[in-house]
């Protein structure tokens, strides 16, 4: 009941975010960019057109008036242009956009009633986000990230109960969006996105003495599916928000007991389709350099929650125990931030 409840109470936000803004931004889909045949280019609102003239309210507020004569192309701009107004000092977006830079969080990974793992983890993200003309939005994101030395909270194998410090943790994660940049009020931008990520996940607290620890690999793949913004907040800096749900498309989970018990083989659990999801929140400024250099920090919000996986026989020396093993149901939280120089 409660996945159920979650489930419900996310999309039905995304939902609202998109039926009361998509249709406020497509009202400023009548934006066209014109060349004139002296080089001049000017990017606008369309607010009359007859089979002689055209006139337009640019970003700064004037109006343009001219004669088809005078022009040489008239086409659809891309969400950069069409913000920026002609201007691309003011420009919210770049037609091509790179980002590297650093990532630091606090991990907090939890099987209820079975064990806690928690830490700080460090590593380093690169990002390429496309904004093309008919408001197509690309975007391609890399993380990986460490951490030694996590907190691990539970118990060995004969029932003890265990805590200690000597847990190593690491992760990488790949996902690609696809989206559309809606334009609103000529300043800000809203872009609904949709794709694919992979996450996976890798914790060892194997270096335990007498502990019977293993190493254990998750695999996730999920669908995210959100909405971004961004909008000014003065001439060098923008700010924007970014919400998601990420569709569980099913996990994999490999637990290597042969490193707790010499013998064990090492089972891997699987997780199905919609036994999970995901959730992300963040908050991201942005300051500008020089045009196509900025300077970028963003905070965010991480949610796992994972069902229990299907079981799978234990085996010694490859002779079954009788004895099935599932991967607990888990969920999985992670503050933290990202620093980024973009070009």
């Amino acid at each position: 009941m409660k996945t159920v409840r979650t489930h419900s109470i996310v999309m039905a936000v995304i939902f609202t975010i998109i039926v009361f803004t998509v249709p406020a931004a497509a009202q400023e889909q009548t934006i066209k960019r014109i060349t004139f045949k002296d080089g001049t280019i000017i990017t606008g609102t369309v607010i009359k057109m007859n089979t002689a003239t055209i006139e337009m309210r640019t970003g700064d507020g004037k109006t343009v008036t001219s004669g088809f004569d005078d022009i040489a192309s008239i086409e659809e701009p891309t969400a950069a242009q069409a913000v920026a107004g002609g201007n691309p000092s003011h420009s919210l977006l770049h037609t091509h956009n790179y980002r590297i830079g650093l990532t630091g969080h606090y991990y907090d990974y939890e099987e209820p009633g079975f064990m806690e793992l928690e830490g700080f983890m460090y590593g380093l993200v690169g990002n390429y986000t496309y904004h093309g003309t008919c408001g197509i939005m690309i975007a391609v994101d890399l993380e990986y990230s460490y951490g030694g030395d996590h907190t691990y909270k539970g118990r060995t194998w004969a029932g003890t109960p265990l805590e200690t410090n000597d847990t190593d943790v690491w992760m990488f994660e790949g996902r690609a969006v696809l989206g559309h940049d809606f334009i609103i009020q000529r300043k800000s931008v809203i872009t609904p996105f949709a794709g694919i990520g992979y996450h996976y996940l890798n914790t060892d607290n194997s270096k335990i003495p007498g502990s019977g620890g293993y190493e254990r690999e998750i695999h996730y793949t999920y669908t995210p599916i959100g909405i971004q913004t961004v909008s000014p907040l003065s001439q060098k800096w923008t700010w924007g928000l970014k919400g998601e749900y990420d569709y569980f498309w099913g996990g994999r989970v490999e637990s290597h007991l042969s490193n707790a018990v010499s013998g064990y083989n090492d089972p891997v659990n699987t997780e199905d389709r919609g036994d999970g999801y995901g959730i992300r929140v963040s908050l991201e400024f942005k300051r500008m350099v020089t045009e196509g250099h900025a300077y970028t920090v963003e905070f965010f919000y991480r949610k796992w929650d994972v069902n229990r996986s299907d079981l799978v026989p234990l085996t010694l020396n490859g002779t079954p125990t009788g004895t099935l093993v599932y991967e607990p149901g888990n969920n999985t939280d992670t503050y933290g931030i990202r620093v980024g120089v973009e070009f």
